[in-house]
């Protein structure tokens, strides 16, 4: 009997522009050719896993609403904004499959590079703890838009997505692992490539040890871990806590290549967002005195400066989520996450004033705030929208397109996207989501 396989795995392998030499040759069809170690090297480069192209994540979220004057053309990208179960029909479901093409790469190192000729045992190390943490993180994207959100009471049940760990495109379907499994496999994936990583790339798009402790502390808050997650967020920041002074005279942003604030650049190119404009909700968040207005959001209408998703590890992310794993932790730490709290946003509005109370309550909603207003050029909301409903802090959200009016409800089960259909059409035993 044929063998069934994860949709669309093979790789999709790219040459970076200015390269001295194919070092992806192909002989026959899904066969890639790795020779030398420095080719392992040059694939960490690779632009489809530091840069990728689909469509929209921002548009599931509560942080935009479409353009009176736009129109969206493209049903994948109208059944995301209404959120539809059956978003692509027959197209390719690229927030799927860029993530598995992803996995695909750093399988290939994982597997492939102790092989190659050249280098030292320390770079073939390093190469391949860099590729751990990137194949962690693509299955953190893909069990946060497909599986239901972590509860420690049905993780071990639900399910969760295939965690893929091999390149042998004739291997057996191995199925979705649960919620809980695919998080055990993304931390032990993590743990195993801190020893041998550096403490800080020279390149923000490479896998350093601050990345790798600030990406477990995002893991354990999903998780509700919150002890964890704060124990995670120091270790990160003992290795790199750069914040910017937005407030200084002449500040600009840099490239986000450059940005110094960025531990682990992964960017999601959105290519659609003038279509978009922020929500009122979003605006009332950032006032004119917030210089990340005029950075992220220089125009009600427009959305042109977000088309770029920084959607990897930034400090300013890391000491956010300490901040709220210490309000959300027993007991509460409400002095140390305000001054957390009061070290970003000093650094961020004209009009900063300390923030003080003693309700740990209203610490919290601070400081989620101030998460929504960092991370609004993230792609973050939406996975942050899923915590967030089973706390009762995320309204209905309401839309309409086509003189058609759509609502997500709190609680929805359309908060975990369906399984693709050509990718269920092709893995026909493959469990489909709850509608």
């Amino acid at each position: 009997m044929k063998q069934k396989h994860i949709f669309l795995l093979l790789p999709l392998l790219v040459l970076l522009a200015g390269c001295e030499k194919k070092f992806l040759e192909s002989q026959r069809t899904g066969e890639i050719i790795l020779s030398d170690t420095r080719d392992y090297d040059l694939l960490l480069n690779s632009d489809k896993l530091v840069v990728w192209f689909s469509y929209p994540l921002l548009m599931l979220s509560d942080d935009v609403q479409l353009n009176p004057a736009r129109q969206l053309n493209a049903a994948p990208l109208r059944a995301l904004y209404t959120w539809q179960d059956d978003i692509y029909q027959d197209q390719d479901p690229v927030l799927w499959t860029y993530q598995y093409n992803n996995i695909n790469q750093y399988n290939v190192i994982i597997d492939e590079v102790d092989k190659a000729a050249g280098g030292t045992t320390e770079e073939k190390k390093r190469y391949k703890a860099e590729a751990k943490l990137g194949r962690a993180f693509s299955h953190f994207l893909l069990v946060n838009l497909y599986a239901k959100l972590y509860d420690a009471a049905t993780s071990a049940t639900d399910p969760g997505v295939p965690y893929i760990t091999t390149t042998d495109m004739y291997a057996p379907n191995p199925g979705r692992s649960t919620v809980k499994d695919t998080y055990t496999k993304i931390i032990n994936d993590v743990k195993e490539a801190i020893p041998d990583l550096h403490s800080k790339p020279e390149k923000n798009h490479r896998a350093g040890k601050a990345a790798a402790h600030g990406f477990l502390s995002r893991v354990y808050l999903f998780m509700g871990e919150y002890t964890l997650a704060a124990e995670q967020a120091d270790l990160s920041a003992a290795i790199d806590k750069t914040i910017l002074d937005y407030r200084r005279t002449g500040f600009t942003k840099p490239v986000k290549q450059d940005d110094p604030e960025i531990l682990y650049m992964r960017v999601m190119f959105e290519t659609n967002t003038f279509s978009m404009q922020p929500t009122a909700a979003v605006l009332g968040l950032l006032p004119a005195t917030d210089i990340r207005k005029r950075l992220y959001i220089p125009s009600s209408s427009s959305l042109s400066a977000l088309n770029q998703l920084t959607v990897g590890i930034t400090a300013p992310e890391v000491q956010l989520n300490k901040a709220e794993a210490l309000l959300r932790k027993t007991p509460a730490d409400i002095s140390g996450a305000l001054q957390l709290l009061n070290e970003l946003h000093a650094k961020r509005d004209n009009a900063h004033a300390d923030y003080v109370t003693s309700d740990a309550a209203e610490a919290l909603t601070w400081v989620l705030n101030e998460r929504r207003r960092e991370l609004v050029n993230s792609g973050m909301r939406w996975l942050d929208m899923r915590r967030f409903t089973k706390e009762g802090r995320l309204p209905a959200v309401t839309r309409t397109l086509s003189g058609t009016q759509y609502t997500l409800d709190p609680n929805s089960k359309k908060f975990t996207l369906m399984i693709p259909g050509p990718v269920v059409k092709l893995n026909p035993g493959m469990p489909q989501n709850d509608r």
